[in-house]
Formats: C-alpha cells, structure tokens, sequence
C-alpha cells in the first residue's frame, strides 16, 4: 500500500540530462525515475548526495549511478522535444511538454544558445498565448536577441492594430482577435506606444470597437480618459444581460478593464455593485471592486461565490480572496467548509475550489485564518499537496509549521 509523505518532505533533484527542477516522493529514494520534460530515466538520489553532486556538467555522479551529461547534450534533448510533431491543440501531454522544454532552455542561460531559433518559433503559438515564456526563455539565453523579438512584434501588433479602414461593418472581428494578440504579448511599459492608435479608434462608427479599444487602454494605464463610456458598457450589459446584441459580451470585457482602473475608477462602484447579481458578472464585478478600493463589497460578493462551491466561480472566488490577504478575513470560516466538504474531491477544474487551492487562499490570508489549522493538519496528501500545506500552515501558524518538521 502506497503511504503518504509527512507534511512538506518532498526532495528535490534537477534532471542531470535537462536541468529541470523536479520534486519526488522520499519513499522513491534509490528508485529509477522519468524526467517528465526530456523523457530521460535517471536514478533518484537522495538530497544529501544530489546536493554533494552539483558540480560541473559533465561530471560523474557518485552514488547515483548517472553521468551528467555536457551541456550541449542537454540542450540537444531539450531542442529534441521541440522538434517533435504532433498537434499541441490535440495533445495536452506535448504541449505542456514543449512549455516545459522551453522554460528549462530559458534557466541554462547562455549555454543554450543554440535552442534560441526554435524557441522562437513558438512565440505566436496559441495566439501569441506563449509569446511571454518565450521572451522570458530568450531573455534568459541571449538578451539582445529578445529586444530584437519584443521590438518586432511590438510593431506587428501595433501594426494590426490599425492596419483596416475606421468604420467598416464587421471590422470589430478582426479588432477584437488584434487586441487578445496584443494582451497576450504582455509588452508592459513598452506597450504604452499603442496609446495613440487606440485613442484613435475611441471615435470609430463600431461600438464595439470603441469599447475594445477603451479596454485595452485601460490595461495599459490611460483608463481614466475611457471611464465614462466602461460604465455605460457596463450598464447596458446587466441591462441587457440576457439580450443577444452582444451587450454581455462587452459588459464582460468593459467589467474586467474598470479594474485596471484602479482608485482612480471608483466613479464605477454603482455600476459594478450592480452587476453582482448576474451570475456570470459577479466575481468579475467582485474582483473590479476590490481594484478600485470597494474591498468591503468585493469580499461579500466573492465569499457568497466561494460558498456556492459551483463548477464555473468558486475557484476563482476562493483565489481572489486569498489574494486580497488578511482583509478577506471574514471569509475563513466558509473556505474551512469548503476544506471540510472537498476533502475527497479528486476532480481536476480549473473552475472548482479543489482542497489545495482553498488551502493556498488560507495561507495568503494568514495569522487571521489561525481557524483552519486543524484542518489542514488532517488534509491527506492524496487530496492537497503536502508543500501548498506546509507553505500554508508556515503562513496561518508559524510555530505549528516548525512543530511538524
């Protein structure tokens, strides 16, 4: 019979043919292992001697019976997985495989200089979904060829953004796919060079347009300017929430950017408050809320959502309280029901509040979640991983965390 692993003991090694950082239950200590990014098999060592053998790749192992291979041999396999076929959209198991390649590439630094070419082929992968792993990778690897990349497709998106005539019917399609490339890019400060195509498109014939345009702007930090006309998107859309004019959608979209707002957007509390009602506006509401300042609202609204323990919201209530910390404090005693009631849960969402999830919003909350330490101390490792409830635990109850090392 399988047994568990005390609270918080995981080893950890790093893959001697890819350098991935892994973690392994004790009880497989000596045993042989597959690395889950290169495929390699490699024998698990103890932490003592792994950490006895960190030297120079290339180097024998002693007491593990693994050769560490050299560096460009490890960044051969690495390459090698990236040019395996097969459809990533079909194939969860090769695209998760080929994120990972990519980011373990990106952490040998130079000395995988020769894996930059096709980690960047990937960059418009998934809409440009990757285009951030990517540029973190290459940065790692060799800089100036990332200010290169992030420089050309700045351009591009810029580029797409007014690359059709103003007002044209239908045009809004088309804006709209330039403008999740755009968000999914992740250009930071540098993006702000887009401000003026989008002010530019404010006054377009398409209301939809013009809002997609508010909302980016308002991501980008230039919110204010637009506040006015997220509010009456967001009106109209609880308005006409059940309509299909396309008023929800844009209520959605106009939700989430008056948080980017921030402070300066409290003028839009009246109109989110009142977007709480509608089901699939409300944590969205929630969260603008607590964005720009209204926490007292957001955290009712989001422990109600938790409470509901429902397969589309509550996993992101439960995260949402957990990020705004202590002051969500009043919300402890419904995520220690949570705790309670899905100890069994097995099931795999990322929309449900799974019990390790509910643990890490404990945790980030803190010393005021002290009510949920019994709990967690009787959670199985088989339902919540043992690190996120030892992480958890050292974050509510420092002194029982040392207690049970």
């Amino acid at each position: 019979m399988r047994t568990s692993s005390p609270l918080g003991c995981m080893n950890s090694i790093i893959c001697p043919f890819c350098t991935a950082k892994l973690k392994y239950d004790p009880s497989r200590t000596g045993k042989r292992g597959r690395c889950p990014v290169c495929s390699n098999a490699f024998q698990l060592s103890s932490p003592r001697t792994h950490e006895s053998s960190q030297g120079t790749v290339g180097q024998a192992v002693e007491g593990s019976g693994v050769i560490r291979p050299a560096a460009p041999e490890a960044v051969a396999a690495l390459i090698g997985v990236l040019e395996l076929h097969g459809s990533m959209v079909q194939d969860l198991g090769l695209r998760i495989k080929k994120l990972e390649a990519i980011k373990a590439l990106g952490q040998m630094g130079p000395a995988a200089l020769a894996g930059v070419p096709i980690i960047m082929e990937y960059r418009r992968a998934f809409e440009y979904e990757w285009f951030p792993a990517v540029m973190s990778a290459v940065t790692k690897i060799d800089p100036a060829a990332a200010l290169v990349m992030a420089d050309e497709e700045l351009r591009d998106a810029i580029s797409r953004l007014q690359s059709y005539p103003r007002n044209c019917v239908g045009e809004h399609d088309w804006f709209g796919g330039a403008v999740t490339i755009f968000r999914n890019c992740q250009f930071g400060p540098a993006g702000a060079a887009a401000i003026p195509v989008l002010t530019n498109r404010l006054d377009d014939a398409s209301l939809t347009i013009r809002v997609q345009a508010a909302c980016l702007l308002a991501e980008l930090g230039a919110g204010e300017r637009v506040l006015p006309l997220l509010i009456e998107t967001v009106e109209r859309g609880v308005r006409n929430y059940d309509s299909k004019d396309g008023s929800y959608d844009l209520g959605v979209i106009a939700i989430e950017a008056v948080g980017w707002v921030g402070t300066a957007g409290a003028a839009a509390v009246p109109a989110l408050v009142a977007a709480l009602p509608k089901y699939h506006y409300r944590v969205r509401a929630a969260e603008s809320l607590w964005r720009v300042g209204d926490v007292g609202q957001a955290v009712r609204a989001l422990t109600e959502a938790a409470a509901a323990d429902d397969f589309d919201w509550s996993g992101k209530a439960v995260d949402l309280l957990g990020a705004i910390g202590e002051l969500a404090a009043v919300a402890v005693h419904v995520l220690i029901r949570l705790l309670e009631a899905g100890r069994g849960r097995t099931v795999s969402s990322s929309s449900i509040a799974t019990p390790a999830r509910v643990v890490r919003a404990l945790g980030d909350i803190g010393p005021a979640a002290a009510a949920a330490v019994p709990v967690i101390l009787n959670l199985s490792t088989r339902f919540c991983p043992s690190t996120a409830a030892a992480t958890a635990l050292m974050r509510i109850d420092p002194a029982t965390y040392a207690e049970r090392l």
